[in-house]
């Protein structure tokens, strides 16, 4: 597409249609009207353009009708910059199409929230949490123990197991109270394996602000904190009845 032409001889110059243009310059220098414009025209075949104003679609939508009056022109204009007074729209992006669970929908509204200036990190669990601190000028604006937070971390075992090897899972139990007690002496037991795996000095001094993991059995209080948990994923509508928690847990500390 057309870049200018040559100051000495003015032979015009372009680029082919596999090299990338990088144009640097302030506003109102005519970035759209002398480089986005005449690309976008000069197009021989589809052609993808985005601009946060209008100017682009007013100049070049009459011609690429009039060059290509068999094609079709879509105009993604959510924000009715295009046309204030546009009461529908021919088409619209399904953005919760592509959503098949709680990782998709995460990433979806992150995305929307970063991009609207809302936020500047989102995170769920500790690691994460610990990059998103460490991010200059992040601000942590709440965490678990500023609401009613039921997200803990569960071990799982398959029900097939526990039932033949109880004192096996038991015995695991015990290891991670054993473990958990002896970083609660000693901290940098967690900092330093995150190190071991690449974490960063500075990530790293992050978690060490991060309370000790405390291991503790689902005996009767475990399985009334469960079912609660249990009953708001029936209230989201994540799950459709209430499981039997009883029957799914195993008291370790018995």
């Amino acid at each position: 597409y057309p870049l200018g032409r040559n100051i000495v001889d003015g032979t015009p110059m372009c680029t082919s249609w596999e090299d990338m243009a990088v144009v640097l310059a302030g506003p109102r220098t005519g970035k759209s009207l002398c480089y986005a414009t005449p690309a976008v025209l000069s197009a021989p075949g589809p052609c993808l353009a985005t601009s946060n104003k209008r100017d682009i679609y007013d100049v070049t939508a009459p011609v690429r009708r009039l060059h290509h009056p068999d094609g079709r022109i879509w105009l993604f204009d959510p924000e009715r910059i295009v046309d204030p007074d546009r009461e529908g729209a021919p088409w619209y992006w399904d953005v919760i199409d592509s959503v098949t669970g709680p990782d998709e929908a995460k990433r979806i509204a992150d995305c929307w929230r970063y991009a609207s200036g809302q936020i500047d990190a989102l995170s769920s669990f500790d690691q994460n949490l610990a990059a998103a601190m460490a991010t200059p000028g992040a601000k942590l604006l709440a965490n678990g123990k500023d609401y009613d937070n039921h997200n803990v971390s569960i071990h799982i075992v398959s029900r097939d197991f526990a039932t033949k090897h109880p004192d096996a899972v038991k015995a695991m139990y015990r290891a991670l109270v054993r473990e958990s007690e002896a970083a609660a002496k000693r901290p940098e037991i967690i900092t330093d394996a995150y190190r071991h795996f690449g974490a960063s000095e500075e990530v790293a001094n992050q978690i060490a602000h991060f309370d000790v993991p405390t291991i503790l059995p689902i005996d009767a209080d475990g399985r009334a904190m469960l079912e609660a948990q249990a009953r708001e994923y029936v209230d989201f509508g994540f799950i459709d009845t209430m499981p039997d928690i009883a029957a799914a847990t195993m008291d370790c500390g018995a």
